[in-house]
């Protein structure tokens, strides 16, 4: 066959793409955050479930990793349970709890 003629061979193997898409994205849960109106900012922690909250208000003696998504506290600065979240510094939680690590209690006590 001359130069340049003949099948044209196949295209190389896809590369996985970098983004996280197996088909079941629309399928992941949502998170759900427990949101806390403080005195001085507005505090959020992402919990397992909203019953696991209740189990929780109902008997404090449940371990809180069975309840909280992260040890993570985020703030929203003052912008609602809808606002941007950060990560709240040691001097905010400092200010709002009066303690460093925060006892998780007063966020979640029933409200």
């Amino acid at each position: 066959m001359p130069r340049g003629e003949g099948p044209v061979p196949s295209p190389p193997p896809a590369r996985a793409s970098p983004h996280f898409d197996d088909g079941w994205t629309n399928a992941m849960p949502q998170q759900i955050k427990v949101y806390y109106k403080g005195d001085t900012n507005d505090f959020v922690v992402i919990v397992e479930s909203p019953e696991a909250v209740t189990r929780y208000r109902k008997d404090s003696s449940i371990p809180l990793v069975d309840v909280v998504n992260s040890f993570d506290i985020f703030v929203t600065n003052k912008h609602g349970a809808q606002g941007v979240m950060d990560r709240a510094s040691k001097s905010q939680l400092e200010n709002e709890f009066n303690t460093y690590p925060p006892i998780l209690g007063p966020i979640f006590a029933d409200s």
